[in-house]
């Protein structure tokens, strides 16, 4: 899901969340985390949302059904973890 649904899923006060990034032989991490997360008077229906929801025969928009009244301020917790495939040993199930 998007990170703005999963947040008004939670309804806390603030959030963190991963964002993943693959290269040719590696994997890096980076938490991002927001300090502020505005409740529930705090989000409205996408324009987009509301334009298919009055004429549902199109096709679904693909952006966040809700959206921030103000806009967020995500930062990083720290900075990437990063993974090397080289090292990572497949195990078998």
């Amino acid at each position: 899901p998007h990170l703005v649904e999963e947040i008004l899923r939670q309804e806390v006060a603030h959030a963190s969340s991963q964002r993943h990034a693959l290269e040719r032989d590696k994997l890096l991490i980076y938490p991002v985390a927001l300090d502020h997360v505005p409740g529930r008077k705090g989000w409205r229906m996408s324009a987009a949302w509301q334009a298919w929801f009055k004429n549902p025969l199109g096709e679904r928009p693909g952006v966040p059904v809700f959206e921030p009244r103000r806009a967020l301020k995500p930062h990083l917790i720290e900075g990437p973890v990063e993974i090397d495939a080289r090292y990572v040993i497949n195990i078998p199930r």
